[in-house]
């Protein structure tokens, strides 16, 4: 039986950069290597320019492209919702209202952050990589 997907929502264009998208592929490559952890399936959905989309695909990692998280194009979050158990979020274009939405539509939501601007308050997991931010 194959488990449901742990979703990625992150981009990787001229905008963006690539410093969350490698963070998220990192994890989740280290997540397909670990035996222990016994996940085998990911999506991640972006706007992914072609260099992200050719890494995803050389390591056999599912994809979907969007052109921003405001507009959600391209897929619907509750139809990856029944494919998923899991959201992970690593993106500047969060809002609090897709924030919300994601959280109220996923079993678990976990967001990688830089900013602490938002409330985290509805989200399982928030890890914040600054350290002695003003």
């Amino acid at each position: 039986m194959v488990r449901p997907a742990i979703v990625f929502r992150v981009d990787c264009n001229n905008q963006t950069g690539f410093g969350h998208f490698s963070r998220s592929l990192n994890l989740c490559r280290n997540m397909i290597m670990s035996k222990s952890f016994g996940w085998n399936n990911f999506i991640f959905v972006g706007d992914l320019n072609d260099f992200a989309k050719a890494l995803l695909t050389s390591f056999s990692i599912q994809f979907l492209r969007v052109s921003s998280i405001k507009e959600e194009e391209g897929f619907n979050l509750e139809e990856l919702h029944l494919k998923s158990t899991a959201v992970i979020l690593d993106s500047y274009d969060l809002t609090q209202e897709s924030l919300n939405n994601y959280s109220n539509i996923f079993q678990q939501t976990i967001i990688i952050d830089d900013t602490c601007e938002l409330d985290y308050s509805n989200i399982d997991l928030a890890i914040n990589f600054r350290h002695c931010a003003e």
